[in-house]
């Protein structure tokens, strides 16, 4: 489903209340895959992908969850952790492999609206995500410090060397691609999960 009126307004709302946690609690994070591309080449989240992404390192996924997770459900988003099932690039089973958090559709039932957010694992001079049950690389130094990008009434986190960032990732990315899938296009995508 796009992110288009109402639903803009709460992706927006959704983006701006996890980024401010993770900014209260001193845990950076960047903006990734679509809503950076979205931020960086339009200024705006794109209107026809359906959802939002940011990443953190994989040291700071468990507190993030500890630390976060309750809040983020105060203000009525759903928090659900999915893990690795088994061992894998940087990782141990257990460990966190995505967050999602999403609206609430009445109750307890989940919307239609997710945030997720990538834990990154670094080995060696690369880090390691999955998505779709693809393994994704990039080199580690998009992710040591920061840049900012505005948004509405916030600055956002984004990787260093960002365009090469996304030149990595999506190719062409100045040009919109309205079909787009992460486990087939993208270009850090080095194998299955």
């Amino acid at each position: 489903m796009p992110i288009e009126g109402k639903r803009y307004l709460r992706a927006r709302k959704l983006l701006s209340d996890v980024t401010a946690q993770l900014e209260a609690l001193g845990m950076q994070y960047h903006l990734e895959g679509g809503t950076l591309l979205g931020l960086v080449r339009d200024g705006d989240l794109i209107p026809w992908d359906d959802d939002l992404d940011i990443s953190l390192s994989s040291e700071l996924a468990e507190a993030f969850v500890k630390r976060a997770a309750w809040p983020l459900r105060l203000r009525g988003w759903r928090v659900s952790v999915h893990r690795f099932e088994r061992d894998g690039v940087g990782w141990k089973s257990g460990q966190i492999r995505i967050i999602k958090i999403r609206n609430r559709r009445w109750i307890f039932l989940r919307g239609s609206l997710c945030l997720d957010v990538f834990p990154k694992y670094q080995v060696g001079q690369d880090v390691f995500w999955t998505a779709k049950k693809k393994v994704m690389r990039a080199p580690a130094r998009f992710y040591q410090g920061c840049g900012w990008i505005s948004f509405h009434d916030r600055k956002l986190a984004i990787p260093l060397a960002h365009e090469e960032y996304l030149s990595l990732k999506y190719g062409d990315w100045r040009t919109p691609v309205r079909q787009w899938n992460c486990a087939v296009n993208e270009g850090t995508v080095v194998g299955d999960l």
